[in-house]
């Protein structure tokens, strides 16, 4: 059953932070089934942060694992109303950028800031026509440190990052300097008992999550 609860220390603060927690069910999907990924100490290096060797094949694959999370996502976002078009949407580590679509599709004026400065070049190569159109921008940045001014976005999404923030709780402060009063922030995951199972997994290099 998914399940979505909010952070009541964030709602003082009229922003509300959602949880999405991916159902643990098997993805059909060849780019998936034909993954060979790295030895785990790179592979999670990678996840961190996308760049060098494998990154185009590290992207691809995330891109396939996070689907189901940004359907899940959009799906509660409209059931409760609060994607109403003609709004400003900042997409935490959208890696090369090609789910970057599914916003714009609904109107949304889509900012996506990534770590990796590979991604952000990839993205770029990727998006050629909505940065034409100027439905889309892509920014190298930190979320320790928003390379935005205050009061910016209406909603904020990311996927599957937040193991790697390096302070949660100031991060989470400077996400919420750039949004608007009445921001609606959603974080999606997979819970600490899935990700423990994962090979990939290294104690070192995640920050692991149970619930709000």
């Amino acid at each position: 059953m998914n399940r979505y609860q909010t952070t009541s220390k964030i709602k003082k603060r009229t922003k509300k932070v959602i949880r999405i927690e991916r159902p643990q069910i098997h993805i059909n999907n060849p780019i998936i089934d034909s993954f060979n990924p790295p030895k785990p100490e790179l592979f999670s290096k990678l996840l961190k942060k996308t760049e060098g060797e494998h990154s185009k094949e590290v992207a691809e694959y995330m891109n396939a694992i996070n689907e189901s999370i940004y359907d899940l996502a959009i799906s509660y976002l409209q059931k409760k109303n609060y994607i109403k078009g003609d709004q400003t949407i900042l997409e935490i580590g959208p890696g090369n950028g090609l789910l970057a679509h599914k916003f714009t599709d609904l109107g949304l004026l889509y900012v996506g800031m990534d770590y990796s400065g590979d991604m952000i070049s990839t993205a770029y190569k990727n998006n050629k026509q909505l940065l034409m159109e100027r439905k889309a921008q892509f920014i190298e940045g930190s979320v320790s440190s928003m390379p935005f001014s205050e009061g910016l976005f209406d909603l904020v999404f990311t996927s599957q990052t937040i193991y790697f923030w390096p302070d949660p709780v100031n991060d989470l402060k400077s996400v919420i300097r750039a949004c608007k009063n009445g921001t609606k922030i959603c974080i999606g995951y997979r819970k600490k008992s899935y990700m423990q199972t994962m090979p990939v997994f290294r104690q070192d290099s995640f920050k692991l999550y149970t619930g709000c």
